[in-house]
This record gives C-alpha cells, structure tokens and sequence, in this order.
C-alpha cells in the first residue's frame, strides 16, 4: 500500500471513530433515544454504494447520466417524504445532503466524491445531520436544556429520571409525540413532582405530585 492509500485510509478510520463520538454524545444529550434510528444509515450508504459504481475515474458520459439520475431521484424522493409523508425521519435527510452533494460534484466535476474519500463525505454528513439539521428542523430539545426550562419555573433538584416512547405517551397521557417525552423527579417548595416533557418543542405533558400516579412510581422503580 503506497504513502497516499495509507493516509487515505487513516483519514476514513478517524472520521469513523469521530462520528461515533458525536453518535454517542447525540445519544446522551437527546435522552439515550433519538440515535436508535441511525442504525438504518446503513440502508443509505448501501444506497449510495450503489450510486458509487458509476462514479470511478474512466467513466462514460452514459454512465455519469445513469449516476446523476439515480441521484436526482434519490432527491426528489427525500424532498416529497421530508414535506409529505413524515419528516420525523433521520436517514432521509442524509439521503437528501449525500443526493445533493452528489449531483453538485457530477454537474461542477468537483471530483471530490470517487472511492477513496466517499466514505469520510458520508460519515461528515451524518455528523452534520446528526448533530445539526435533524435537532434543529424538528425542534428537538436536549435533557440539559429541559432541565432549565424547568428550573426556570422554579423546580429544584431537577433530576433526568428517563425517556419514554411515543406509545406510552399515548396510552397514559393521550398525548402524540414523535420522539418521545423525557421523565424528570423535580422539588417545588417541600413536595417532589414527575415531570412529562416532550422531547421535541419542550411541553410539559404532564406533572403530578411524587407517589399520586402509579405508572410514574413503577418507571422510576425500575430505573432505579
């Protein structure tokens, strides 16, 4: 392996390690719940690997066509799920960045995305989707920032207790969430109360005095 491959090969293996840090992080800060659907990424790349056989060096202008098709429809795709369907949805919005990232370097000839370095562009956008767009477009809040909203009405003793799924929010607060809602144990004056917020926009679902609602007891048992 010449000096250039080596060194190729380094870079793809630390934005590798890099971005299962920023995974990782992404995992805490969103209450150990939003980065379970990071595990379809592997769906796009394999998408994306297929694309990639067109891209090589000595290839047609047939095939560049072919390429930049699957791209664009891969686009368009993405664009009428995000806006029609559900855009609750992580893995769309990388396919959207990796389509048009594509599409820019066939239509420029950039040649910024060939087989050696595709996979550092992929791993940059997950990151970037990651730890950016996705959070910010569906206005999802970490646990830190939860965690003063609530003492800013004047709770003490804020403690993250857990995350539950959209399903029990349905069943025992009639509430529709997509992401699920943080469980937190706060102190008011001298009682202790279970607080329900929804993960995106912030919302108090629900709160009730420590010990008055026996779904909340056998969470927070069950975490402890």
């Amino acid at each position: 392996m010449d000096k250039r491959k080596l060194f190729v090969s380094g870079i793809n293996i630390f934005m590798y390690f890099v971005n299962m840090i920023v995974i990782y992080c992404i995992y805490n800060y969103y209450g150990r719940f939003y980065c379970k659907d990071f595990i379809s990424i592997m769906i796009v790349i394999s998408v994306i690997g297929v694309i990639n056989i067109f891209s090589r060096k000595n290839k047609s202008e047939k095939q560049n066509k072919y390429s930049c098709i699957i791209a664009f429809l891969c686009l368009i795709g993405s664009i009428t799920f995000i806006f029609l369907i559900d855009r609750h949805s992580p893995v769309i919005y990388i396919l959207l960045c990796i389509s048009v990232l594509f599409l820019l370097d066939s239509f420029f000839k950039l040649k910024i995305l060939n087989e050696e370095n595709i996979f550092v562009f992929i791993m940059i956008i997950v990151i970037f989707v990651g730890a950016f767009i996705f959070p910010k477009v569906n206005n999802m809040y970490t646990i830190n920032r939860v965690e003063k909203t609530i003492k800013e009405q004047g709770y003490e003793n804020v403690q993250y207790i857990s995350i539950l799924n959209n399903t029990a929010i349905k069943i025992f607060f009639d509430e529709e969430t997509h992401f699920g809602a943080y469980c937190f144990r706060a102190r008011k004056g001298d009682k202790e109360y279970d607080i329900i917020v929804n993960v995106e926009g912030g919302k108090i679902i629900d709160y009730s005095e420590d010990g008055s609602n026996d779904f909340m007891d056998l969470l927070i048992e069950g975490e402890g």
